[in-house]
């Protein structure tokens, strides 16, 4: 396959312009000119709440957790997200 360069990468119209160049091309051929840049990712605070949950509602997250091979924390969190959302167009 012939060497691409960073500057062969062309500015693309539209996704679809995009998605064909990168079906037909190879990140690996431009990779070592690329240059690295340095990213600083803040995370949001967070801040602690107290809930009362029924033990068996507990017990069937923190299964659900495991089987899905994440703490039972941020699947709360997520879980949280997701209802908000649908009360939210509720709501509406």
């Amino acid at each position: 396959m012939k060497k691409a360069y960073k500057d062969e990468i062309p500015k693309f119209k539209n996704l679809e312009e995009e998605r064909i160049f990168w079906d037909t091309h190879s990140l690996e051929d431009v990779f070592d000119d690329l240059e690295e840049v340095k990213v600083l990712v803040r995370k949001r605070p967070k801040t602690t709440v107290s809930i009362r949950m029924d033990e068996d509602e507990l017990k069937q997250i923190k299964e659900l957790s495991k089987k899905m091979g994440v703490k039972y924390t941020p699947l709360i969190r997520s879980s949280t997200r997701i209802g908000l959302s649908k009360v939210a167009k509720l709501a509406k």
